[in-house]
């Protein structure tokens, strides 16, 4: 062979070698760049998810999970880059010690179009394990029992104001309201639970006690002794 087809098939092999190596860090690049779109879509879905939770009202409370519900409140489709639905995926643990007399929920969303990510996070048995194996990998966490503890803050928050006036009641009557004084004060402050339902008030019949009280749309009752004397 000639030194110049010598040179020549050298030369092509070097640019082979180089168009392979730009390829497949093209191709990393790519395959990063759409593992970052995959995880920020189910992370925006799955504030979305939480958000559905904290609009609820007693009408419209509702313990399930969908990808629909999501939908309703996130700016970003429930469709992956690839067409295929964002998988949602649900695990209540009911033997685990209950958290505000609830199972402890966890809903994955996933948006990749990886069948193997979607798969390991559909068939994992935990919270744990579903973001485990999805790690970055499009596969998102809701926090559902974070979204629910927020709604039972708010309630408490807005019954120890609703004490603070029955207190100011007191200190002017020297007992707390009767139960039609209390519907008056009620309608007035307007101070209800996260859901929108007015505290239950339960006064003794010499107005020295009373009790307030607010119970979750999953069951879950939150109460508040009212007595100066303790």
């Amino acid at each position: 062979m000639s030194p110049f087809l010598s040179g020549l098939m050298l030369g092509m092999t070097m640019f082979s070698a180089l168009t392979m190596q730009w390829a497949q860090q093209e191709l990393a690049t790519q395959q990063d760049r759409n593992a970052r779109a995959d995880q920020q879509q189910a992370r925006e879905l799955a504030a979305a998810l939480e958000f559905s939770i904290l609009t609820e009202d007693t009408a419209s409370y509702d313990d399930t999970y969908t990808l629909e519900r999501a939908e309703h409140f996130a700016g970003t489709a429930g469709r992956t880059r690839g067409g295929n639905t964002v998988q949602v995926t649900a695990r209540t643990d009911d033997t685990e010690q209950q958290t505000l007399g609830r199972g402890n929920t966890q809903v994955a969303l996933t948006a990749s179009d990886n069948m193997f990510t979607r798969n390991a996070a559909g068939q994992a048995e935990s919270a744990a394990a579903m973001q485990a194996r999805g790690e970055g990998q499009g596969t998102v966490l809701a926090n559902i029992g974070g979204a629910r503890g927020r709604q039972v803050l708010t309630s408490l928050k807005r019954m120890e104001a609703m004490a603070e006036q029955l207190y100011a009641f007191y200190a002017g009557a020297m007992k707390f309201p009767d139960l039609a004084q209390y519907t008056t004060l009620d309608g007035r402050l307007k101070l209800y639970d996260a859901w929108g339902e007015s505290f239950d008030y339960a006064p003794e019949a010499d107005g020295q006690m009373a009790v307030l009280s607010f119970t979750t749309p999953w069951g879950h009752t939150q109460t508040m002794r009212l007595n100066l004397k303790e």
